[in-house]
């Protein structure tokens, strides 16, 4: 439970961009993205930013798939396929790229590199209960790619995902500036 606990967590805190957008504002004066925000390119003239890769590897197969509850239900669970497209988790979140507030002439640059989650489900009890801005998320993941994602599901006995294994990628990150003076700030990984 408190490694499935841990994972929903994880997506609780991916969810906050959403809320607050890609970045956040520190001591009134200097742009910060928000931590772990894959973000593969800045553009002052358009006031803009591109994501980079953030996605989770889908599934396939189970057999006798029903829903009741908003629980996906098998008689035999389906597994985790890397041989199919990777699922974008930045999609389901929904984070504004455009329209940013870029008049802080300070910001530091991110520094969070793409990623493919791989990952493993285990037997969980009593994570039904479970409801947060983390699940939700999951669930929008789920509901976005119908037949590809079960982050918690019953075969028997109740599952979800309890570790994530992820698999970084070289980022480049492109700045497209203004005419504006700007300084940055480079963060240590």
């Amino acid at each position: 439970y408190d490694k499935a606990t841990s994972v929903v967590n994880y997506f609780n805190h991916l969810s906050e961009s959403k809320k607050y957008g890609p970045l956040k504002t520190e001591d009134d004066k200097i742009l910060v993205p928000i931590d772990d925000l894959v973000i593969s390119e800045i553009d002052f003239n358009n006031n803009s930013i591109k994501l980079g890769t953030c996605n989770i590897l889908a599934m396939e197969g189970g057999s006798g798939h029903t829903v009741t509850g908003n629980i996906d239900h098998f008689f035999s669970s389906p597994s985790i396929s890397s041989h199919i497209p990777s699922l974008s988790i930045y999609s389901a979140i929904g984070i504004e790229t455009e329209n940013l507030d870029f008049s802080k002439k300070i910001m530091m640059l991110p520094n969070a590199p793409s990623r493919v989650f791989w990952w493993e489900t285990g037997a969980v009890p009593g994570l039904r209960s479970l409801e947060n801005d983390g699940t939700r998320l999951l669930d929008s993941i789920r509901d976005l790619y119908p037949g590809k994602f079960y982050w918690r599901f019953y075969a028997f006995f109740d599952y979800a995902i309890t570790t994530l294994k992820p698999v970084y990628e070289d980022t480049n990150i492109k700045i497209k500036l203004d005419k504006d003076t700007r300084n940055f700030i480079m963060p240590t990984i």
